[in-house]
């Protein structure tokens, strides 16, 4: 090959080369210009989603600000009402108190008016006098007069007169029945609810909860050892509501009772399929008059099985939900909770004395026994139970537990039939026992006439 042709083949794979390049960077700047693009767009919309989620935060900052209020307004109103109430039992103690007070006096001016003497006797300090004048006159002189009893019969002027006066009118008058106003001359005495105590779970914790209760000014009566932890007894309801928002602010384990003004009303209501749902029975009472009532399916203590039973906890005032007939357009029968016939149980510890609404100790297991609630537990049928209080191999709640405290435990008395006599009142004397030498005649003869007479 010549070198022209070289040549030219060098100067047509240069020119070749040089459009490819100029093709490759159009296509270079297109992407960028695209991907310049795209990331504008991107960070457009990241600046909006951010401005969204600032707005969300203070909508919820808001509406977090607003519960709080609204919390601390329930809080303070729960406050009032509990103070309208102490101030209402003080009332009535006063009340009590004032009637009692004129009880008293009407009682009296009942006695000075119905013992009013027609002729006075004379005053103590002349009575005095005279004792003091006559006090040895009465051994040493016989011609001094010795004073006169005065006539009881004579200063009656309002009774009943009596056909004769005898020595048996004193005795009459004194066994006579008092009057009403005399019966309720003594005043009634008024209880005082005691305050329950708070037993806290962990006793090593005793100093630190002490020092606490100093700094809080919470006033208790005593604190002593027992079972289950350290016994504190607060002085007043406001110091045992204070020493319980204290200890579960502070993350103690504790537990308590129930105040007896904080205490609800339990009835049972018969007749209330199991199809029916308590939410159902709730607002039928509501539209009945009984807001605030919490009801519950009762079920078996064996099988688990529901019953035509439910529990309803109702306010203390609400004494006239046992007058309640019907309730889902059913009749029904409402009575009062009858008295467990086991002992006290707590479904959160497990241990005997006290329920769960007030105890914060660490849960325990019914069934394994270990340290999480009975539902969480994933012990199987073929995994032997383990007690929670003994070790043992049972549930806790197996009342044969040795742990179980004896005292709760009741016999059932067995039922007896006894046949209702059917003789009469003359036939029911015992058969006298026969006399040796009498015979049946002469025995019979004696009892014909015995009752012909």
């Amino acid at each position: 090959m010549s070198p022209e042709k070289e040549l030219e083949e060098v100067i047509h794979d240069d020119s070749s080369s040089e459009r490819a390049m100029s093709v490759s960077s159009e296509s270079t700047s297109e992407s960028d210009s695209t991907t310049t693009v795209t990331k504008a767009e991107l960070y457009d919309k990241l600046a909006r989603q951010k401005h969204e989620n600032k707005e969300l935060r203070k909508q919820i900052q808001t509406l977090t600000e607003q519960n709080n209020t609204q919390t601390h307004e329930i809080h303070e109103l729960k406050k009032q009402i509990i103070d309208m109430q102490l101030t209402l039992k003080a009332a009535d103690a006063n009340t009590r108190k004032l009637h009692t007070k004129i009880d008293k006096l009407l009682e009296q001016q009942t006695k000075d008016t119905t013992q009013k003497p027609s002729n006075l006797p004379p005053s103590s300090s002349s009575r005095a006098d005279n004792t003091r004048k006559h006090k040895h006159d009465f051994s040493s002189d016989d011609d001094t007069p010795k004073p006169k009893k005065p006539d009881t019969n004579k200063n009656r002027t309002l009774q009943t007169p009596t056909p004769k006066t005898s020595a048996n009118n004193a005795t009459q008058n004194a066994t006579r029945p008092q009057t009403p106003s005399a019966q309720t001359a003594t005043p009634p005495t008024d209880k005082t609810p005691q305050v329950p105590p708070v037993i806290l779970r962990k006793q090593d914790r005793w100093m630190e909860v002490q020092k606490l209760l100093t700094t809080q000014h919470i006033r208790y009566t005593k604190a002593k050892l027992i079972n289950d932890g350290v016994a504190i007894y607060p002085c007043s309801p406001q110091d045992h509501r204070a020493l319980t928002r204290t200890l579960t602010d502070k993350g103690e384990e504790y537990h308590t009772f129930t105040l007896s003004e904080e205490r609800t009303l339990r009835v049972v209501i018969r007749g209330i399929p199991a199809g029916i749902t308590p939410s159902e029975v709730q607002l039928d009472l509501e539209q009945q008059g009984f807001p605030g009532a919490i009801v519950h399916r009762m079920a078996g203590r064996q099988n688990r099985q529901e019953m035509p039973l439910v529990l309803v906890q109702a306010q203390a005032d609400q004494e006239s939900i046992l007058q309640v007939t019907r309730c889902c357009s059913l009749v029904v029968r409402v009575e009062r909770q009858r008295k467990q016939q086991v002992a006290t149980q707590c479904h959160r510890c497990q241990r005997f004395g006290h329920g769960q609404s007030r105890c914060t100790a660490a849960p325990k297991c019914v069934k394994c026994g270990e340290n999480h609630s009975t539902h969480e537990c994933k012990k199987t049928r073929d995994t032997p139970a383990r007690c929670a209080n003994c070790a043992g191999p049972h549930p806790a709640s197996y009342l044969g537990c040795p742990k179980y405290p004896k005292s709760k435990q009741t016999k059932t008395p067995v039922k007896t039939h006894t046949p209702t006599p059917t003789q009469t009142a003359a036939n029911t004397q015992p058969t006298p026992a026969p006399t040796p030498g009498t015979s049946y005649a002469d025995m019979t003869k004696k009892d014909t006439t015995t009752n012909t007479s």
